[in-house]
């Protein structure tokens, strides 16, 4: 196996091949692929992957801290500091 390739619901990249991802658990793979694109500087999908992961486990401190980075790196300032402070909140349970 090389670089970011991982068999199973075969992810190469920032791209999701073959099965969904459809795992409560696995709310954290698109957190994931969220870093990956702010990091890429490509703000829109990770925008999308960082909600994904907030939809499918709500309760998931990291990707709402996350999208507030993001947000904060977009001039989105008000709905940064509303993802920060979630993430906060939930950081606390």
């Amino acid at each position: 196996m090389e670089g970011n390739e991982i068999k199973g619901n075969e992810i190469k990249g920032n791209e999701i091949k073959g099965n969904e991802i459809k795992d409560v658990a696995d709310a954290k793979k698109y957190n994931d692929l969220g870093i990956s694109d702010t990091l890429s500087s490509n703000f829109e999908k990770a925008e999308k992957e960082f909600r994904e992961s907030i939809k499918m486990d709500p309760n998931l401190a990291e990707p709402h801290g996350n999208l507030g980075i993001l947000y904060l790196r977009i001039g989105k300032k008000n709905d940064a500091a509303e993802e920060i402070l979630k993430a906060k909140e939930l950081f606390k349970k």
